[in-house]
């Protein structure tokens, strides 16, 4: 399996649930919209970024983000992607 790694603006209520599977913040549409992104960007992992020392970075407020949705806070991800063979 060949991956890459990708960076995603992540919501801070949409990390809860792909860490734990539940969000219990989160609509039905908000989840299927989580899932769906996972799916199409073939995730297998996602990690917050961390700075040069190896500190998690905190999150912000965002007008946009990969998932889609209203602005809210964000997490700048790591997420590793299966790359699919051409």
């Amino acid at each position: 399996m060949e991956t890459e790694l990708i960076e995603f603006k992540i919501p801070e209520w949409a990390l809860c649930y792909i860490s734990n599977g539940e969000c219990e913040s989160a609509t039905k549409e908000e989840l299927i919209r989580v899932d769906r992104f996972l799916i199409d960007n073939n995730i297998v992992g996602t990690s917050i970024k961390e700075d040069n020392n190896g500190d998690v970075h905190e999150p912000y407020f965002s007008a946009n983000n990969d998932i889609g949705g209203l602005a809210c806070n964000v997490y700048d991800c790591m997420c590793l992607c299966e790359v699919k063979p051409k």
